[in-house]
């Protein structure tokens, strides 16, 4: 003994069998971890399947106590199946005979290890009574003993839903699912098998589509099939014993989990769950790999590991092919001297969280290269630790976002640039329009003055023709305006109440001339249409207008019918300051009897810039907007257009369009076509900078028979109105000195006096600011009423009645 304790060989040689064991230990924890893991992969695998599944399973041990409970059992006993893990089958709410027939059942099963297909039905007394139809399952250790009992159960007052629920089950499912019917031989024992059908699961699995699979036999497939699967497969379908096996299928390359269980007699159901990679992590730990294959230099990413005080342990080379750096030059080295300085904080602060929390994502940061220039990257990573929990070494890659960012920041240079080239392009628009309308006020203006002078026919012809052409340019510089606005995104719905009565009226008194002088009927049909609705009624005009100009415009003979209807479902409802609304769908409708349109066109004749005719001998004039504008209005209140045409014969047209419909019965009076005239005479103050569009707009004012003062900016307005009790101030908004808006404001703020104006009086907009939303803007400011520039008599005429 003394020998052998002198003998310093012996001692070597006991540290290496040292050294063996404790390799063989860490090899063989390793093992187990990674059996562990892979049981644990696979039970996540089978809760999710039960998951998946619409029927409630629980799994029992012999005296019935719940080992497993999936949510569908859960909601059929109505509580929380993970407070019941560990709990008796009594404690489900079952009556004490249901209690005392499941013990016996499970007793069966234990003793015999045979299923109980026709277990009794399960009544469960609560809020809702739920009868429940179950089926006792044995589930087998390793040994072949039986280990627990899994109860399956379906409500069988809603069968028709489970039902829907397994064909959702079997077209969503992960796994491969297959029913077929068994083919036996003239002296009954198996010997084909058909597939009757197939979820898309099992056709990936298979790589062939269901059509060529449902209806054929599996020897007509798979001439090469072995009998013994045949013979397997009967034996499920004839005697109803479910099997559960594993196997490598080489012409696959996969191993799979197969389930086979007879839903009917003489059919079976098979179930194939993919577990090559748990039989991988098996073929791990038979040969009890000591470690992983390290990808370290293969790593298709930058990659880096840090030690805990955050310096350098080892870099891959994609890790040094991108920064530019050799191995020895990093290693060793701080992360952070490859940081700029507001990255190192941001390394500071990071990797202390990283450290507590064992992972980070997404942290991006800025890395200097050996050249000087610097990368942005995107930081991934997680920590390794040993067997006693202590921190090994960190593992971590990135992603070089240079690039990306540098297209966010052009594209963001883009969007900017876009805003203010579209801002530029709004102000241009809202400028030109201001500028055109101006002029274009007078023009019209005097020629109204002229068409109720004392004209002879030919003269009234002059008149008319250029009232005509002053108009449509007006209608191209609104239709012009809206479009920029729908395709600029900016486009806004008001909220106001309207009379859509009014517009349709005010449509056949704007084309009734028209009409009239091609010899054409014009009619409205709006019966049942209400009288109140809430929403922009602007939009609606503008729709109107355009499809009604286009029916007048494209026929020549017979006649032009219109109108608006309520569409009889509610799309929801809504409350605004305590009243409520109804959200319905309204169809405005034009029919004619014109020159149609083809159906090629049919499909284009809704694009911007589009016409029936392009030829230099077309006959109708246009920009080929009109249309385009109607689509995108009602596109934008929730709607859509519809077309009908024939050559020849004519065309109808439906816009629908989202209105609010008040549910108080409203009081609708009838309305009257209100002509060129007034109720009785008012005393006006006329507040307009320009002297042309002044002196118009006061022949007009006179000409209705009204008295007439006039300002030439809100300043000498507020003073007029200081010593005068005026009726009615028409205002202009955009005028040197005091604008048409802050005027508002400081009439308003007048003391009551029988010699001033009226802190109340109406107040109404004449302006050239046409913007689809100034006219909400200027109420707002506490205007009563709005005309844009240039001024319809008529409207004029009406406004003053109604509001004063």
């Amino acid at each position: 003994m003394d020998d052998m304790d002198r003998d310093p060989s012996h001692k070597t040689s006991d540290s290496l069998s040292l050294t063996r064991l404790r390799e063989e230990l860490r090899a063989e924890k390793e093992a187990r971890r990674r059996a562990e893991q892979a049981l644990a992969s696979q039970m996540e695998a089978q809760r999710r399947l039960t998951s998946m599944l619409p029927l409630g399973v629980v799994r029992f041990d012999q005296i019935c106590r719940i080992l497993f409970m999936n949510d569908i059992a859960g909601k059929f006993f109505g509580v929380d199946p993970t407070r019941l893990i560990g709990k008796k089958y009594s404690d489900l709410g079952v009556s004490p005979e249901a209690t005392a027939a499941r013990q016996r059942a499970v007793d069966a099963i234990f003793r015999t290890g045979e299923p109980l297909t026709e277990a009794p039905d399960v009544v469960v007394e609560g809020s809702i009574r739920r009868s429940l139809r179950v089926r006792l399952l044995p589930e087998f250790d390793s040994e072949g003993q039986v280990a627990s009992v899994l109860s399956l159960s379906f409500e069988i007052t809603e069968s028709h839903v489970f039902e829907q629920e397994y064909l959702n089950l079997f077209n969503s499912m992960q796994e491969g699912f297959a029913l077929h019917e068994i083919i036996l031989d003239e002296h009954g024992a198996p010997h084909d098998y058909r597939f009757l059908e197939v979820n898309p699961a099992f056709e990936r699995i298979v790589k062939m589509p269901a059509n060529d699979v449902i209806g054929r036999t599996v020897l007509g497939l798979f001439p090469e099939i072995e009998q013994e699967w045949i013979d397997l497969y009967g034996q499920v379908a004839l005697s109803g014993k479910p099997v559960t096996f594993e196997k490598f299928f080489p012409e696959l390359g996969r191993h799979y989990a197969v389930e086979a269980f007879s839903p009917a007699p003489g059919r079976f159901a098979t179930i194939v769950m993919d577990v090559t990679d748990r039989k991988r992590a098996e073929e791990v730990l038979r040969e009890k790999e000591t470690r992983f294959r390290s990808l370290f230099d293969n790593a298709p990413l930058p990659y880096q590991s840090l030690d805990a005080t955050g310096h350098f342990l080892d870099v891959n080379q994609r890790w040094l092919n991108t920064l530019g750096f050799e191995k020895d030059e990093v290693v060793g080295r701080w992360f952070g001297d490859f940081l700029n300085a507001a990255s190192r904080k941001i390394f500071h602060t990071s990797f202390a969280r990283f450290l507590s929390n064992g992972f980070t994502d997404g942290v991006e940061i800025r890395m200097r290269k050996k050249n000087g220039d610097y990368i942005d990257v995107v930081f991934n990573g997680r920590i390794q630790y040993d067997a006693e929990g202590a921190l090994q070494r960190t593992h971590c890659i990135f992603t070089d976002v240079t690039q990306q960012k540098k297209h966010e920041q052009e594209l963001l240079d883009a969007k900017n640039f876009a805003e203010q080239a579209n801002m530029a392009k709004s102000e241009f628009l809202a400028n030109m329009s201001h500028e055109i309308r101006t002029p274009l006020n007078g023009v019209l203006g005097m020629l109204q003055l002229l068409r109720y002078g004392e004209l002879n026919q030919e003269e009234s012809q002059y008149v008319e023709t250029a009232l005509n052409s002053a108009r449509n340019l007006l209608a191209l510089l609104n239709d012009i305006l809206s479009l920029s606005e729908i395709e600029g995104g900016v486009a806004e719905l008001s909220d106001e109440k309207f009379d859509p009565r009014e517009i349709l009226l005010d449509v056949r008194q704007t084309f009734g001339m028209q009409a009239e002088t091609k010899g054409l009927g014009i009619h409205i049909e709006n019966d049942g249409l209400p009288g109140t609705l809430y929403g922009d009624g602007g939009r609606l005009r503008q729709v109107a207008f355009n499809l009604v100009g286009n029916a007048i415009k494209f026929t020549d003979s017979g006649k032009v019918r219109f109108g608006m209807r309520m569409l009889p479902r509610s799309h929801g409802k809504r409350t605004v300051d305590g009243a409520p609304r109804s959200l319905r769908m309204f169809d405005f409708w034009v029919v004619d009897t014109g020159v149609g349109i083809t159906p090629e066109m049919q499909n284009r004749c809704f694009e911007a810039f589009t016409q029936a005719d392009g030829s230099y001998t077309r006959k109708h004039g246009g920009t080929g907007l009109g249309l385009c504008i109607v689509r995108r209005i009602a596109e934008l209140m929730g709607g859509s257009v519809a077309l009908c045409s024939t050559p020849g014969h004519g065309t109808e047209i439906h816009c629908t369009m989202r209105f609010e419909l008040p549910e108080e019965v409203q009081e609708e009076l009838p309305l009257v076509e209100q002509k060129a005239g007034i109720k009785r005479p008012r005393r006006i103050l006329l507040v307009e900078d320009d002297p042309i569009n002044r002196m118009t707009l006061r022949k007009l004012l006179l000409s209705l028979g009204h008295d007439v003062e006039d300002a030439m900016d809100g300043q000498q307005a507020v003073d007029a109105a200081r010593g005068t009790p005026y009726e009615v101030v028409l205002m202009d908004i955009q005028m040197p000195v005091m604008d048409g808006l802050q005027a508002t404001r400081t009439l308003r703020m007048l003391d009551p006096s029988s010699s001033a104006t009226r802190p109340d009086v109406p107040i109404i907009a004449i302006t050239a600011h046409a913007m689809h939303g100034d006219r909400k803007r200027f109420l707002d400011e506490g205007m009563n009423g709005y005309l844009s520039k240039p001024v319809d008599l008529q409207e004029v005429a009406a406004l003053i009645d109604k509001l004063a």
